[in-house]
């Protein structure tokens, strides 16, 4: 990525497939160290078909097509 091309108003992005539970996860470890810190206890609930979800970079994902 070019600094220069996104101060132009010039970005493209590349798609990319991945798994929203991979994702998820990813994100809830970062949450979880800092509500450590803070002596809190993160929980969450994801249900199976969101974990295993493929999802398109660059698609809306609609969260209540999978409820």
């Amino acid at each position: 990525m070019d600094l220069e091309s996104i101060e132009d108003g010039y970005l493209e992005l590349k798609t990319s497939e991945f798994v929203m539970g991979t994702v998820m996860d990813a994100v809830v470890s970062q949450g979880m160290i800092t509500s450590t810190e803070k002596g809190l206890q993160l929980i969450r609930e994801t249900p199976r078909e969101i974990k295993r979800a493929f999802v398109c970079l660059g698609t809306r994902f609609d969260y209540n097509k999978w409820r």
